[in-house]
């Protein structure tokens, strides 16, 4: 086994049990190829919205299918005035 920084780790891991340990070296790095902090805050945001997209997305889904099956179940009990009549205020 060739000497290398984390070889006592990948002992370690072949004591546990582990047959197969990969080794995946580290990537040269691009002086020109660094993220300034208003990208990070800019991919950050546009994540954060996403999420709440998704997330809200859901929530109205959820919502959509759990009136579906009220109203479903209320036609399947043979009962006809399932959805509810709004009824306009008397001021």
């Amino acid at each position: 086994m060739a000497t290398c920084p984390s070889s006592s780790f990948i002992r370690a891991l072949r004591r546990r049990g582990v047959r197969t340990v990969l080794i995946v070296p580290a990537m040269p790095t691009d002086p020109d190829d660094h993220e300034t902090e208003a990208e990070r805050r800019t991919a950050n945001i546009i994540l954060l919205v996403g999420a709440a997209v998704i997330i809200g997305g859901g929530i109205w889904l959820v919502n959509a299918m759990v009136d579906s099956r009220k109203s479903e179940e209320c036609l399947e009990s043979g009962r006809r005035n399932c959805a509810p009549i709004a009824r306009p205020d008397r001021n």
